[in-house]
This record gives C-alpha cells, structure tokens and sequence, in this order.
C-alpha cells in the first residue's frame, strides 16, 4: 500500500485491545494476529511452551524479575533457535545493556523539547497499526537533512528519543492510554 492510500484510508472501526500474557498479567494491549506463524505466544508447540517456561525459571534464578512474559521470552527465544542457553544469555546482555544505557531512567523523566524543530528535517511519525495490533512507524528518510537536524540536537539524545518512544509502546501504564485513545471513533 503506497503512502497516499494511507493518509486516504479512513476507519472508525476500534482495535481490539486485550491481551492475556502468562503469570497472570493481564495488558491492555492490541490482540495478536490469529494467523501468527508457529513460535509466538497462542500458537507454540509443547516443546516450545516447556522452552519459555525454562527460560522464565533460568532467569527468576539468576535475578530477573521484570520483562519475563510470555512475547519477551518467545522473542528471545525464536531469535536463538529455541535454545534456552543461548536465548538466557542475550536477555542478560540486554537487560545489562538497558542498565548502562538508563532505559528505566530515560522512560520515566527523558524530556525532548527539541523534538518538534527536530521533526522538520527528520520527518517520522506513527501512523495506525499492523495486522497484529502493533504501532506502524515511518521514517521519510529523503526528507532528512542531517547538517541542519544536528545544530538543534545530538546523535546521543536522538537515540534517547527512540528508546522514550518505543518504551512508550511497551509499558502496560502507558499502553493503557494509547489503547484508550486509539479505540476512539473517529481517529485514525
């Protein structure tokens, strides 16, 4: 579908919003896709369930106590072949990653008033979901003029930015408040 049948399209219709995750969690969160390929949660193997329940145990064991539903887990796991070792070992590098970078400080407190002089020579923007519920993202990437954008801001702050916007759309508290506002009629 090409940009313009984008910003044509018109729909009123809301999104479903629940989503059931392991441990008895509960998100408001744009359902899964009913035809998600084998490996994502709703559609695992035994095998593959027994894998993501070992996963979550390693990782209770080695002090993990935050990001170990049922999604993360099938994440980690699928990108390392279901491999519970290997799959452990990159949530640990991730999660020591999120500490060094300030992932949990930048979510709560990041503050980017350059963001709307920014957005003139970096064109990006979020625009409906995909057949799973999931946020579109779209960069104009012809429309960026690096020179211009870095005299108003840093490399280093734009990655902060990036990481403040996607935690926006991992956050139950905040998920809660964009599910409400895009189940509105009306809005697209």
């Amino acid at each position: 579908m090409r940009a313009s049948e984008f910003e044509r399209e018109k729909t009123t219709t809301p999104i479903p919003i629940s989503f059931s995750i392991a441990m008895s969690t509960t998100l408001d969160y744009p359902s899964t896709n009913p035809e998600a390929p084998q490996g994502h949660p709703g559609h695992l193997t035994s095998e593959q369930e027994s894998k993501v329940v070992q996963l979550r145990a390693a990782l209770q064991q080695a002090g993990c106590t935050e990001r170990l539903d049922d999604p993360s887990m099938c994440r980690f796991l699928r990108a390392r072949k279901w491999d519970i070792n290997l799959a452990k070992e990159m949530f640990l590098n991730c999660e020591k990653w999120r500490r060094e970078f300030g992932v949990d400080e930048i979510a709560k407190n990041f503050q980017y008033p350059e963001k709307e002089a920014v957005s003139k020579y970096y064109p990006q923007y979020y625009h409906k979901t995909d057949k799973d519920g999931r946020p579109v993202y779209i960069e104009q990437l012809g429309g960026i003029d690096l020179k211009k954008m870095y005299e108003i801001t840093t490399q280093e702050r734009m990655m902060q930015n990036l990481v403040y916007e996607y935690e926006k759309f991992v956050d139950p508290r905040l998920v809660k408040n964009l599910s409400s506002l895009l189940t509105r009629p009306g809005l697209t």
